[in-house]
């Protein structure tokens, strides 16, 4: 059997065999940059150093160098580029649900204080801010159907509890609003139960430090136990180690059943 105990270096086989002989110039450079990357993909995949690895090395070099380098450059590309994944987007569902929960019970029990601190806190986990927001709301309206800034984001979710920048026509979706009796704020209780169904994701490619999610979001009115459903799209940036950011929200009302 040959032997697998030799070292390549900028050498190549001639026609003779194995015996090596120095490639000279630019070639020579991208012929080994070809066949060290091969064989550190190789390595990636759980295959150890053999004859046969050797040789697949040896031909992938010769034959696809150029491409070899292209493709290995594209992966180790996506690689730190720290890809956004579908588990990454489950998880900043479920804590823009779980933060939209948490704004209408603290509303319940300590009125615009807590409101205000749980959608402040729900704000910085969930959407960017060092960079324009692209907001549309389920219930907005003109001229303020869109918003771009924190402080007109901060007055949708908790309308007349904002500090500042509240939008008149606000009256705070978390706060349950929408789904009480909207003259009677004693009838605002925000929701039981925030859920994301029937998602559709865009999370590979070239640009996969952004991502997209876009389905059917579900929430429970506390005061009268009906389920209400949107429809969602969000695209998100990528944040580190931690869950990715929105930079992109719309929503919108589903039309009625006559029109579907």
């Amino acid at each position: 059997m040959a032997s697998a105990s030799w070292t390549f270096g900028n050498l190549r086989p001639d026609e003779k065999g194995l015996k090596p002989m120095p490639i000279e110039g630019a070639a020579g450079g991208a012929t080994v940059r070809a066949f060290n990357r091969t064989r550190s993909f190789l390595y990636s995949l759980g295959f150890k150093w053999s004859a046969t690895v050797a040789i697949t090395v040896l031909l992938t070099t010769a034959i696809v160098a150029p491409s070899s380098i292209a493709a290995i450059d594209a992966i180790r590309e996506m690689e730190d580029k720290n890809c956004i994944s579908v588990s990454d987007i489950d998880a900043a569902q479920s804590a823009w649900a779980g933060a939209a929960v948490a704004i209408g019970e603290a509303w319940i029990n300590e009125g615009c204080t807590g409101a205000l601190r749980e959608a402040n806190r729900a704000l910085d986990a969930a959407y960017t801010f060092n960079q324009d927001l692209l907001f549309k709301p389920t219930l907005t309206q003109p001229p303020d159907t869109f918003r771009r800034t924190r402080a007109e984001a901060l007055s949708y979710f908790i309308g007349h509890c904002a500090p500042e920048g509240a939008v008149g026509t606000d009256k705070g979706f978390a706060l349950g609003y929408s789904v009480g009796n909207q003259t009677d704020q004693t009838t605002w209780k925000g929701f039981t139960s925030v859920t994301f169904s029937n998602m559709t994701y865009t999370t590979s490619g070239k640009f996969c430090d952004v991502a997209m999610a876009q389905g059917k979001m579900s929430y429970v009115s506390r005061y009268t136990n009906v389920t209400h459903v949107v429809d969602k799209t969000f695209v998100y940036t990528n944040n580190g180690n931690k869950i990715p950011l929105i930079v992109v929200h719309h929503s919108s009302e589903q039309p009625p059943c006559d029109y579907m």
